[in-house]
C-alpha cells in the first residue's frame, strides 16, 4: 500500500492521509480532464468520430461519479476526525457554505455546476452521519431507484389529470431544459454579453431549485454514501482486504459499462406513446445498467494494482501530486479550457488529436506543479482558502523545512 505524509489532527495528534485517496482523485481529474476536452472540439472527421466514440464509451460519465464518491469521502474523514468537537456542525455549515461561493464563482465564470450540488447534497450527510452502515446500503438503492419511481409515479398521476399531449410537453421541456440552456449560454459568450452570460448561468441553475424533481435524492448523495460505506469499511486503507469485493466491482462495472453503451439499441424507449412512461422505462433501465459503475471499476483496479505492485505504486504517488489539489486543479482545468478553447472563434483551434495532446500536457503540468506546491505549502491554493473561510481564521500555508522535506 502507498505510504503517505501525514497532516495534523485537529487535537494535536498525527493522523495519516490516505494516499490512495489522493491518486484516485488524480485520476479522477485526468478523466473528466479527458471528457472536457471533447466538448471544445470542432471536427467531423472520420477519425474525429471514432475518437469520440472511444471517449464516450471508456470516461463520459465514468469519472465524475468516482468524483463526487471521493467528496463524500472527504466529508466524511472529516467527521471521523473533527465529529465530537464542540462547534463541528457550525463548522461544517460554513464549509459547504465557502463551497458553494467557489461555485457560485465557477458556475457564472465557466458554467461548470458539479460543486453547486456538492455543497448541496453533502448537507444531509451531518443528518446521517450516525447511522449504520447497514441502513447507509438501504438508502443507497432507494436513491439509486428514486428517480424511475417518481418518474412511474408522476405516469400515474399524469395519465389520470392531464391530457396525454401536456404530459408529452412536460417531458420534452425537462428533457431540454439544460441542452437549451447550454445553446443559449454559448449564444450570449459568442456575443459578448458577459453580464447576461453570467446572470443566465446562476438563473438556470438555481432555478432548479424552484422544482420539487431536483430535490429527488439521487446523484450526487448516492454516491457520497458510498464514500461513507468506503471509509467506514477501510477499503481504501486495505484494498486487498477486500480482494473479493473489488473483482466484483471490476467485473460488474465493466459488465454495466458495456450494457450502458449497447442498451438503447436494445430497448426503443422513444417508441412508447408515453414520454413520461418513455423516461420512467429510460431510468429504470440505466439505473440497473449504469454506467457509473464503469467509474468504480477503474477505481476497484487501480486500487488492487496500487496494493500490489511497485509499478502501480509509483503511479500511485504521481496520481496522488495533483489529487492533493483537487479543488485546486478542477477548477485551473475548466478556466483553461473556457479562457483558450470556448466561443465560436477560440484562441486556439481544437480537433480530437490536439484534445488528446491537450489533455497529456495539462495534467503533466498539473502533476510537476502540485509535486512542487506540495513540497513548500501544506494546503493547495483552493484548499488552503477553502479551510480558512470554514475556520474563520487564516490558517498557516508554508511548511516548516521538515515538513517540507518529508512531503
Amino acid at each position: 500500500m502507498c505510504a503517505s505524509p501525514a497532516v495534523q489532527a485537529p487535537n494535536g495528534t498525527t493522523k495519516q492521509r490516505v494516499q490512495s485517496v489522493d491518486a484516485l482523485r488524480g485520476l479522477a481529474l485526468v478523466g473528466m480532464l479527458l471528457v472536457h476536452f471533447q466538448y471544445y472540439v470542432n471536427d467531423d472527421s472520420l477519425w474525429s468520430q471514432r475518437i469520440n466514440s472511444a471517449v464516450d464509451f471508456l470516461a463520459v460519465d465514468r469519472f465524475y461519479p468516482l468524483f463526487a464518491v471521493l467528496f463524500g469521502t472527504g466529508f466524511t474523514l472529516q467527521m471521523m476526525r473533527w465529529g465530537e468537537r464542540p462547534g463541528f456542525v457550525a463548522m461544517y455549515l460554513r464549509r459547504l457554505m465557502a463551497l458553494m461561493a467557489f461555485a457560485v464563482l465557477l458556475i457564472g465564470l465557466a458554467g461548470y455546476r458539479v460543486l453547486e450540488s456538492y455543497a448541496f447534497w453533502a448537507l444531509p450527510l451531518l443528518a446521517i452521519r450516525r447511522w449504520s452502515n447497514r441502513t447507509l446500503v438501504v438508502v443507497i438503492l432507494c436513491c439509486a431507484f428514486a428517480h424511475p419511481l417518481v418518474e412511474f409515479a408522476t405516469w400515474q398521476w399524469e395519465k389520470r389529470n392531464v391530457s396525454f399531449e401536456e404530459s408529452n410537453a412536460r417531458v420534452e421541456a425537462e428533457l431540454r431544459y439544460w441542452p437549451d440552456a447550454t445553446q443559449q449560454a454559448d449564444r450570449l459568450r459568442d456575443e459578448g454579453k458577459f453580464r447576461e452570460l453570467v446572470e443566465f448561468r446562476l438563473q438556470k441553475t438555481f432555478g432548479q431549485y424552484l422544482h420539487w424533481q431536483y430535490f429527488v435524492p439521487g446523484d450526487p448523495f448516492l454516491l457520497f454514501l458510498v464514500g461513507v460505506l468506503a471509509v467506514r469499511l477501510r477499503v481504501f486503507q486495505e484494498p486487498l482486504r477486500y480482494r473479493k469485493l473489488l473483482i466484483a466491482i471490476i467485473i460488474g462495472g465493466s459488465l454495466a459499462g458495456i450494457m450502458s453503451a449497447i442498451v438503447g439499441n436494445v430497448f426503443h424507449f422513444d417508441s412508447l406513446p408515453s414520454g413520461r412512461l418513455g423516461l420512467a422505462a429510460r431510468r429504470l433501465t440505466y439505473a440497473i445498467f449504469d454506467e457509473r459503475l464503469q467509474g468504480m471499476a477503474y477505481a476497484a483496479a487501480i486500487l488492487l494494482w496500487m496494493a500490489q505492485s511497485s509499478l502501480g505504486e509509483r503511479v500511485c504517488s504521481y496520481l496522488s501530486y495533483p489529487g492533493r489539489l483537487s479543488l485546486t486543479n478542477y477548477v485551473v482545468q475548466v478556466s483553461i479550457l473556457e479562457i483558450f478553447f470556448a466561443t465560436s472563434h477560440p484562441v486556439i483551434p481544437l480537433n480530437r488529436w490536439g484534445a488528446l495532446v491537450g489533455v497529456v500536457v495539462v495534467f503533466i503540468l498539473q502533476i510537476a506543479f502540485s509535486r512542487w506546491w506540495i513540497s513548500r505549502y501544506r494546503f493547495g491554493p483552493l484548499e488552503w482558502l477553502w479551510r480558512s473561510m470554514t475556520l474563520l481564521r487564516w490558517v498557516r500555508l508554508r511548511r516548516e523545512m521538515s515538513e517540507g522535506v518529508a512531503a
